[in-house]
């Protein structure tokens, strides 16, 4: 049913955008959370590490990095004008992956550190975007076109051009209740969630058209949540 460009916008930052953030990130302090950083290492499969995971950015390690707009609009206009311009509810998906990884930000706040890939959806589409995103063959499709283009050949690593090209599934029904999961998958607190990313796989899969179980297999044992599960 169409590409992901028909749907929403596909972007993602330069260099400028990562030092431009430099002056405005800061250790979070406040009570109330405003304006996060969120970096591809804090992307799981429907979750977001933030605060959960110490990650590095400008060369210094970060718990709960947050960061201030107005100082990073003094610092470039350009910059702080390009982040305003996404404070709106939209997708983040990592880079070299093993699989594509995609997280929601509903409240729309999020700010996003280079490479990190940006899709805004054009209506209230968050959830059926992440989830089709996130089927297997998907992945299989972006690991076929991406081939040779990661730092690793098991390593998914697309552009915003391919990942606007990517298909929609045509199949409403299998896709609505592939939604229901995915967000089921985000409001848990569970590790063991095996059966539950099985059964997204196959139902998603399922409004692509395609019943693979060999396509269910080679996903899982990629997948962030298999190598949790094995721990």
């Amino acid at each position: 049913s169409g590409t992901v460009e028909h749907k929403a916008s596909v972007t993602s930052g330069f260099r400028q955008h990562f030092y431009g953030l430099v002056p405005g990130v800061s250790e979070q302090k406040e009570e109330t959370v405003v304006n996060p950083l969120i970096t591809t290492a804090m992307v799981d499969p429907f979750h977001c590490l933030w605060g959960k995971k110490v990650v590095q950015f400008d060369g210094r390690k970060w718990e709960r990095p947050v960061v201030d707009l107005e100082k990073v609009g003094e610092f470039d206009r350009s910059v702080g004008e390009w982040m305003r311009v996404r404070q709106n509810p939209k997708l983040f998906i990592s880079t070299q992956t093993r699989v594509i990884e995609v997280v929601v930000d509903e409240k729309g706040d999020w700010i996003p550190l280079t490479p990190l890939i940006i899709v805004q959806p054009y209506e209230q589409d968050l959830w059926a975007l992440a989830a089709a995103l996130s089927a297997p063959v998907i992945s299989a499709l972006a690991a076929r076109q991406a081939a040779g283009a990661a730092r690793s050949v098991s390593r998914i690593t697309l552009s915003s051009k391919q990942l606007s090209d990517l298909p929609l599934p045509s199949d409403r029904k299998a896709w609505e209740e592939a939604i229901e999961i995915a967000q089921m998958i985000n409001a848990s607190t569970s590790k063991d969630l095996k059966k539950s990313w099985l059964l997204f796989g196959e139902t998603i899969n399922q409004a692509y058209g395609t019943k693979n179980d060999d396509l269910i297999s080679w996903w899982w044992d990629r997948h962030p949540a298999s190598r949790k599960q094995n721990k």
